[in-house]
């Protein structure tokens, strides 16, 4: 309705000029009226100054416009003639929607300054100069000062400054300040139309390192207290079975079973103290080094091993009435391992088998060894409750365990020794039922008449 007015504004402005300037070009043809046509000559120029007012007003609403626009904060009025009513209100309706805009996107900002500034991360934002701005309070708090440059940092920290001057976009450290504490910063790169500006976090990480550090300790504490326990069960086992041992000895007058008990009494002591210096090598090695001690490869007899473990064993396997079986094939196999360590993981492997195996009326374990194309082949298998699937992939996890009151070392600790050993450990479900802990080790002799032999557990000890 606006434009049609506009329209009909104009249309009439120019029909008046045009009657106006014919009639004035008449009365000077025809050579009289000359103050007729000065009188229309001022009419037409006020007919042109109407127009020219009325066509202004449309630039003064877009100058209006353009002036509302151009204040940031959307403050002014936007002044509009009431001839353009409809382009007024198209205008003021825009207007509108960029206030409303600007408010979102400021509350939007604010929400964000909100956020950054509780932020627990520092942030600094450094241009393409070499400017630092102090992106939030907890940088602030961290710089504790005012800073325009980088080297200005050096004041809290020469790394930190350093590493914000040297480093490069995706780069992490964990760096010191000047007053001990420990920081991750990090320091991501990006764009800003042609120039190039980066962005460093730095989060104070040292309560989250203590408590890291403090955890490892407590873990290593763990491990050590887990293996010193185990060996010292069948130690412990073996001495109170020499306390029965000598009280038969010095009860029997038979000279056969005297000489019997006096072999059983030696061999018994044999495996304490085998035991036991195994167990000293390994806490003074682990001492040392804090970690898993460095395999010291020596070639060891198969059978003489895994009997080692029976022995040592024998005690808690009877207390359970669990039957034990072992198999060397070929007899003669022997393996390249860490005696002190490889007896160790064995150890932890019998034990948890006797766990599974006990609840059982006819419990049965069986510790086998061969040969194989891969190497040498151990198998520690059960009759047990088994192994789910789902905790079969999750079993050789430190501290993840199933039982109630376990530690979750022992099959992480087998995995850590077996893999130093270049050799690799799994578990799976025994059929018809019950778990099989398989050992691949890498063989010290490849021997092809032997590759391929499969275990029959038929020797008891």
């Amino acid at each position: 309705m606006a434009s049609s007015r506009f329209v009909v504004g104009v249309t009439l402005h120019s029909a008046l000029l045009a009657g106006t300037l014919v009639a004035v070009l008449h009365l000077l043809a025809t050579g009289r009226f000359y103050a007729t046509a000065l009188l229309l000559s001022a009419i037409a120029l006020l007919i042109v100054f109407s127009l020219a007012r009325y066509v202004a007003k449309v630039d003064r609403t877009l100058e209006s416009f353009v002036d509302v626009v151009a204040a940031t904060e959307f403050q002014h009025s936007l002044s509009t003639p009431t001839d353009f009513s409809a382009v007024s209100g198209a205008l003021e309706r825009a207007v509108s929607e960029l206030r409303l805009a600007k408010a979102a996107s400021q509350q939007q900002l604010d929400h964000l300054r909100g956020l950054l500034d509780n932020v627990a991360v520092a942030l600094l934002y450094v241009d393409e100069a070499g400017t630092v701005t102090l992106v939030n309070r907890a940088a602030q708090k961290l710089v504790g000062q005012p800073v325009r440059r980088v080297a200005d940092l050096a004041g809290i920290g020469p790394d930190l400054a350093k590493f914000l001057a040297q480093g490069q976009s995706g780069q992490r450290s964990i760096l010191r300040l000047r007053s001990g504490q420990r920081v991750l910063a990090s320091i991501a790169g990006f764009s800003a139309g042609a120039s190039q500006s980066r962005l460093m976090s730095v989060h104070n990480v040292e309560v989250e390192l203590d408590a890291v550090e403090l955890k490892a300790w407590r873990d290593l504490v763990r491990v050590l207290a887990h293996e010193i326990m185990n060996s010292l069960t069948p130690v412990s086992s073996l001495a109170a079975g020499l306390r029965q041992l000598f009280a038969s000895l010095t009860a029997t007058a038979d000279p056969s079973g005297v000489q019997q008990l006096a072999s059983d009494i030696t061999s018994s002591m044999d495996a304490i103290e085998r035991r036991s210096a195994g167990l000293m090598s390994f806490v003074a090695r682990y001492r040392k080094v804090a970690e898993l001690p460095r395999p010291v490869l020596r070639e060891t007899n198969a059978r003489e091993l895994l009997n080692r473990i029976g022995q040592l064993m024998a005690s808690s396997i009877a207390a359970e009435n669990i039957t034990f079986m072992v198999t060397v094939d070929p007899p003669e196999l022997s393996m390249m391992v860490d005696t002190e360590l490889f007896e160790q993981v064995l150890i932890n492997l019998v034990h948890n088998s006797i766990d599974a195996a006990k609840s059982r009326d006819h419990g049965r374990i069986e510790l086998c060894a061969r040969a194989h194309e891969a190497g040498v082949v151990i198998t520690v298998a059960d009759n047990g409750a088994g192994l789910d699937e789902s905790v079969a992939e999750r079993i050789f996890m430190p501290f993840f365990t199933t039982k109630r009151g376990g530690s979750g070392i022992g099959l992480s600790f087998a995995r850590q020794v077996v893999t130093a050993h270049g050799g690799q450990i799994a578990a799976a479900t025994n059929v018809p039922n019950g778990a099989v802990f398989t050992i691949t080790l890498p063989p010290p002799v490849r021997s092809s008449s032997n590759a391929g032999v499969i275990c029959n557990s038929d020797e008891t000890t």
